[in-house]
């Protein structure tokens, strides 16, 4: 699975906030700068598309990340909504 050690360096990630898997699991919203949010963000990607874990998927997590940092629409918060964005737009 995808782990906090995977996270890209050059994004800054507020790793001073508490890591609770209720409150990952469980708020609609996403503060992107929260790592272990990202993380189980993330690994929802991989769980529910029951990818096989390797390099391949290593790279598309990190493509997630990417997404959720550069890419990602300010006004876009909502952990459904991003997962829609990032569906609608993985092909550009």
């Amino acid at each position: 699975m995808f782990t906090l050690s995977d996270l890209n360096e050059k994004y800054t990630y507020d790793y001073s906030v508490k890591k609770s898997i209720t409150r990952a699991f469980n708020s609609k919203r996403m503060n992107k700068k929260n790592p272990y949010q990202l993380v189980t963000f993330i690994n929802k990607f991989v769980t529910t598309n029951q990818w096989e874990w390797d390099r391949v998927t290593l790279h598309i997590c990190k493509r997630i990340e990417y997404l959720v940092q550069e890419e990602l629409p300010a006004d876009i918060s909502n952990k459904n909504e991003i997962y829609s964005w990032i569906i609608k737009g993985w092909k550009k």
